[in-house]
């Protein structure tokens, strides 16, 4: 009888290997009914007049894409010409730069973009050349704006955060008094970010919620303060209104600074066992198939990709071209709402790419995609025999004339090494028939499965199951 094998589950790294969970599950992509494709691909989007280091920054401002690449220089996008960059700094002066080695970080007024990389805040209103801000504004590594002032991490006094005069034109007055302190606890602030008229100060060991206060002389206060604190400072992603983020136990947390609630179970232990997590990064990415919260780790090579609807865990990475996944390269992320997609910038590679659902290649080279399922005893310690394995998948999507790609399969019977691959044929246009069977055969007591693609055909895998008889029944 054909028993179904669970591969919609998405990613459980944490639990052990000899569990039933997926132990592997990378650039596949389980949506909400279970069914696995493909991550979206990374494509280039051909633009003009950048220079020639990565992209390191990216914000979507009113009509254009601002970007900051790793030499500080920065650029702008615009709507009315999508493939020509405007150079908005000037690489022979030093004051259109952003200034500092941090991670650029973005606010913005009704009137101004501003940018934090660790030293004096760069200013740009649309016109010209940025410019520091200047005029008494502090140097800071993170920036927002909240109540028509401009908020900063103070880094000469970890715990405090500065701000500037009420309204507009008074982003450049900071007075020495203009300062409260994140008093919840001594610890030190990672970050500040602004949400619903409220200010999230994330600090080494607590969460802080801050709102516009009713006093004029003290323009915002606490209101509520959580016990978790934040390991990695640009790991945090503003969700609707809530924040996701990577917190000092090294969870991946929902919160909304009053309660929170742990959404990286799935992968706690693939967490706990990298090496640097504090260069850590998070971003929303959102398409026609999935909405998911990507984090990537650099400096670990690793990267997971979290579909919020689903409550799903997959990992990314980019295939080396000879044998292997390697380090997912998206460096940077912003969502480009008119022209509804997704743009990133490459560690290591100058230029400006988007994520394409309907793509099948990275960069033009293949997308190496891997299930591996967990153990199956289908309810029984009992010897079982395997008369098929049946792949229920999309087919007939080759071209034709084309080469078809394939899917390959593999199983383990009781820890004895996987078997050679058998190969499913996606077909030909007029061959659709989505039910396909391997014949591997064998007695076992428990299987696992694994399922790989490297084709450039489209695909999707609805089901997999096993035709097995119990050898060891009681007639």
């Amino acid at each position: 009888m054909l028993t179904q094998v669970d591969i919609s589950a998405g990613l459980v790294s944490t639990a052990d290997d000899m569990s039933p969970a997926t132990s592997k599950l990378v650039n596949w992509l389980p949506d909400v009914a279970g069914v696995q494709r493909i991550r979206p691909a990374l494509v280039s989007y051909a633009t003009t007049g950048l220079g020639t280091a990565p992209l390191i920054g990216l914000y979507r401002w009113k009509t254009w894409i601002v970007g900051v690449d790793s030499d500080r220089l920065i650029y702008a996008l615009p709507d009315a010409t999508p493939t020509l960059w405007q150079a908005i700094s000037d690489p022979a002066t030093a004051s259109t730069k952003l200034a500092g080695v941090g991670r650029p970080v973005f606010a913005e007024s009704p009137s101004n973009l501003y940018i934090a990389g660790g030293l004096q805040i760069q200013k740009w209103t649309g016109v010209g050349n940025t410019a520091r801000l200047g005029g008494t504004s502090p140097s800071t590594t993170h920036i927002a704006n909240l109540a028509q002032r401009l908020v900063a991490i103070d880094p000469a006094n970890p715990g405090r955060y500065r701000y500037s005069d009420l309204g507009e034109g008074n982003d450049t007055s900071w007075p020495a008094l203009n300062f409260i302190t994140a008093e919840a606890r001594p610890d030190g602030l990672v970050a500040i970010r602004e949400n619903t008229a409220e200010l999230g100060l994330f600090g080494t060991s607590t969460t802080e919620i801050h709102g516009i206060s009713t006093d004029p002389l003290t323009p915002f206060q606490r209101i509520s303060t959580i016990n978790v604190g934040c390991s990695a400072a640009h790991s945090i992603v503003r969700f609707d209104d809530y924040y996701f983020w990577l917190d000092d136990k090294r969870r991946i947390i929902k919160s909304d600074g009053r309660s929170y609630n742990s959404v990286g179970d799935a992968i706690q232990r693939d967490l706990r066992d990298l090496g640097t997590v504090s260069d850590a990064f998070g971003y929303r990415e959102d398409t026609d198939r999935n909405g998911c919260l990507v984090w990537v780790f650099p400096t670990a090579g690793r990267t997971w990709a979290y579909d919020y609807t689903a409550q799903k865990w997959s990992e990314r990475a980019l295939y080396d071209g000879v044998s292997a996944n390697t380090a997912w390269p998206v460096a940077t992320h912003a969502f480009w709402d008119a022209k509804n997609i997704n743009v990133v910038g490459a560690s290591g590679t100058a230029g400006l790419y988007r994520l394409d659902t309907g793509a099948r290649q990275d960069i033009g080279g293949t997308i190496l995609a891997e299930l591996v399922t967990g153990w199956q005893d289908f309810g029984t310690d009992h010897r079982k025999r395997s008369a098929r394995v049946r792949v229920v998948m999309r087919r007939g999507t080759t071209p034709l004339g084309a080469t078809s790609g394939q899917l390959e399969v593999a199983v383990e019977d009781d820890g004895k090494g996987f078997t050679p691959f058998r190969v499913i044929d996606l077909g030909q246009p007029y061959d659709t028939n989505p039910s396909v069977d391997c014949h591997f055969g064998g007695v076992f007591r428990r299987r696992r499965y694994w399922l790989r693609y490297s084709g450039t055909d489209e695909v999707s895998i609805a089901k997999l199951a096993d035709d097995v008889t119990d050898l060891e029944a009681v007639a």
